[in-house]
């Protein structure tokens, strides 16, 4: 069984990046969309993603406060249960193609999620190194690692997206509403839980309200 049962979650929405946004502009809120809860193998509920304007609580079962996420500036901070920063997220704007992963007081990134035009992503260490792709299929994406290969997928079926591993099990499920780029980059094991969910609030929560809440083009 995974470890991500009590975290495979983030769902968020629709991955939206957008290259023609002006690099002056910064979202300030998370887009409202409510809740997401994700039901383990038993059909128990596993954990639930409550996204508001200031904060995205993340919450497992019985409602117990797992960790969060909250927009600090031009970056996302992911902070644990105490609330102690774990994980800075910096995108490079205003592309929104590269997201850099820290810890507090590192210099350098300990890892990169980068976005491929054809709908890939891939996930490198500090140092470069591959240790993740994910892989866009037309059932949703596989995610591949290095010298183990097809290790888990993400399937998508109307009003349902389900997360499968190497056997074809499914461990995690959900039927509200979520993309498969939220969910898959939560399969890919490398990355700390909280590194995880907040890479999932950062494609799925925070660029689409940045897409959707910033200045239309000028006309003249």
């Amino acid at each position: 069984m995974s470890r991500f049962i009590p975290l495979c979650l983030m769902a968020g929405l629709a991955l939206s990046v957008c290259a023609c946004v002006s690099s002056d502009y910064r979202p300030r809120v998370f887009a409202d969309v409510g809740s997401v809860s994700f039901e383990s193998a038993d059909g128990r509920l596993a954990i639930r993603f409550q996204a508001a304007a200031q904060v995205v609580q993340i919450e497992g079962v019985g409602g117990s406060p797992v960790a969060s996420v909250r927009v600090e500036g031009e970056r996302l901070i992911v902070d644990d249960s105490r609330g102690e920063a774990l994980w800075f997220i910096d995108p490079d704007w205003p592309r929104l193609r590269l997201f850099e992963l820290r810890r507090p007081g590192d210099e350098t990134a300990r890892f990169r999620l980068r976005l491929d035009p054809d709908g890939d992503l891939k996930v490198e260490d500090a140092g470069g190194t591959r240790v993740a792709e994910v892989k866009k299929r037309d059932y949703g994406y596989k995610i591949v690692v290095p010298g183990q290969g097809d290790v888990a997928k993400v399937r998508v079926r109307p009003q349902k997206v389900s997360i499968r591993n190497r056997q074809g099990v499914t461990y995690l499920a959900t039927r509200d509403r979520i993309e498969p780029e939220a969910a898959a980059i939560l399969a890919v094991e490398r990355l700390p839980f909280e590194a995880a969910a907040g890479l999932a609030v950062a494609l799925g929560i925070w660029t689409p309200s940045l897409v959707a809440t910033s200045p239309s083009p000028a006309t003249d």
